[in-house]
């Protein structure tokens, strides 16, 4: 016997949904950005990710533009974001070698100015 159900493919978003039938439904955090296979059997969706389910969801024919979540797909997510944080440069005269508008009026850095030619040189080669 043959499977004959339709699967579609969907890309997941970085708020870990992604958009199947007019709702939103959501994966684990570490497929956001990925392409993932959606199956839909009678009233359930069937999420893949390279033949791996990851997700299953009830489908919601009736109403549209309804965000479905799962609670266990983001956890352990803040905890990533929170490990990453901005750190500051560690050499304290570093801002000086980066090259800016302010840095070239301050006269840091001298740019030749761009010479000015007559229109007649211009004509004379066309």
């Amino acid at each position: 016997m043959y499977d004959t159900s339709i699967i579609k493919y969907r890309r997941v978003f970085n708020d870990c949904h992604f958009s199947y039938e007019g709702n939103f439904y959501s994966v684990p955090y570490k497929y956001a950005g990925k392409e993932i296979s959606v199956k839909e059997e009678s009233n359930e969706i069937t999420v893949f990710y390279r033949q791996e389910i990851i997700a299953q969801h009830t489908l919601l024919s009736v109403a549209k533009g309804q965000r479905i979540s799962t609670p266990s797909h983001f956890e352990g997510l803040r905890e990533i974001r929170m490990s990453c944080t901005l750190r500051k440069p560690k050499e304290p005269g570093c801002r000086d070698k980066v090259l800016t508008v302010s840095t070239l009026l301050n006269g840091i850095i001298t740019v030749e100015p761009v010479k000015a030619h007559s229109l007649a040189l211009y004509e004379e080669v066309a």
